[in-house]
């Protein structure tokens, strides 16, 4: 596997505040960043409300981690993401 994973900031737009974080995010194409612990995708598009500052992407090398993050990554690419929780106020009633 092709080692594609950058630390960068993530901004997040809100209305009445904003922040940045920072995250480990991995990309095949350098366009679509995927947040692997929080299952989220993320563009450089400034027009999203929330998105990667390009400026800030720093490729890491991640062979301390390796075996973390391809797991992670497996389980994004396989559709194997968390699901919510059904409550019993979220069932449709007959």
């Amino acid at each position: 596997m092709e080692d594609n994973f950058y630390v960068g900031d993530i901004f997040h737009s809100k209305k009445r505040n904003s922040k940045i974080e920072k995250a480990v995010l991995y990309s095949k194409d350098k366009v679509v960043y995927i947040d692997l612990l929080n299952e989220k995708e993320y563009t450089t598009d400034t027009n999203e409300n929330d998105y990667v500052i390009e400026d800030s992407l720093i490729p890491t090398d991640t062979n301390d981690f390796k075996e973390d993050y391809n797991y992670l990554l497996y389980r994004y690419s396989n559709g194997m993401v968390k699901s919510k929780k059904k409550h019993w106020y979220n069932f449709n009633r007959k």
